[in-house]
């Protein structure tokens, strides 16, 4: 059975593109963006997904990190 390109766009789970992936002690931060916000996952675990821009997600990252450490 043939799908136009238009029926297959719509049947894909849309995914976020990852903007920046980076590893701080045993924590795997990944920061992606989706179509209108950004999103954070701290270990799989998504910290929150309504970042306006990438400087607001590290931010959170900085912050999320700093209450973990305690530093």
């Amino acid at each position: 059975m043939a799908f136009s390109f238009k029926e297959l766009r719509n049947k894909i789970d849309p995914k976020g593109i990852i903007v920046k992936k980076y590893q701080i002690e045993d924590k795997e931060i990944v920061i992606t963006k989706d179509s209108v916000s950004y999103s954070v996952s701290v270990d799989g675990e998504a910290l929150y997904d309504e970042f306006d821009n990438q400087v607001e997600a590290e931010d959170a990252v900085n912050e999320f990190l700093e209450l973990l450490t305690g530093e």
